[in-house]
């Protein structure tokens, strides 16, 4: 589940005990808007989806398990305006989690591929108009990437890394911080339960 926008939710639907499909719900009046998501050509349904909140762009995963693509979609004029194939971190599994998010402003979203030849997570972002941004490379050794969110005001993505700990069957989980202003990520603390969450880089605004 994941607000969209104040008035409109993504909600998975489920018939019977067994998910079925992406819903776009507006709880507060009891409506649906299926329209925002069966427009887009080939969606690959187990795919990640991220409607942008005004409404005007997605970024979603279509192709089938043999070949996916992630999709830049324009929903007033019904095209795409940017596509990667052979889209590695398409598919949600343990090791390599499906993260896509827009800022507030629907100005940038970002979203979570392998590295080529790696089993590792990168982040990266888009504009509004499909042009690619900066990576986010985190000055760290990470497996795999397992949640992201913007601020409000849009420039900073906070983000969980997890790594292999020396102990075995152990992972180091830290919460980062990526400044899109100043093209840098920091390792703001530990989420460790043996640890006590400790601040460790002061970011100017």
């Amino acid at each position: 589940i994941n607000w969209i926008n104040d008035e409109l939710l993504l909600i998975g639907v489920y018939k019977g005990d067994e998910y079925s499909e992406l819903a776009v719900f507006n709880p507060f009046i009891g409506s649906w808007h299926q329209e925002l998501i069966n427009a887009l050509p080939n969606r690959f349904n187990r795919g990640a989806i991220a409607i942008s909140p005004d409404l005007t762009r997605v970024l979603y995963v279509a192709g089938s398990e043999e070949q996916l693509s992630l999709v830049l979609w324009d929903l007033t004029d019904q095209r795409e305006l940017w596509r990667r194939d052979n889209y590695a971190g398409a598919l949600s599994s343990s090791h390599s989690p499906v993260l896509v998010d827009w800022t507030r402003d629907s100005s940038i979203v970002a979203f979570s591929d392998l590295e080529s030849g790696k089993w590792q997570i990168k982040l990266e972002t888009l504009d509004r108009t499909g042009n690619q941004l900066q990576a986010v490379r985190p000055d760290a050794p990470y497996d795999s990437v397992n949640s992201m969110s913007w601020s409000p005001d849009g420039r900073f993505l906070a983000f969980i890394l997890a790594f292999a700990d020396d102990q075995p069957g152990k992972l180091q989980i830290r919460l980062m911080v990526y400044d899109r202003i100043a093209h840098q990520s920091v390792e703001m603390c530990s989420l460790n339960d043996d640890d006590r969450p400790t601040h460790n880089i002061e970011t100017n605004r």
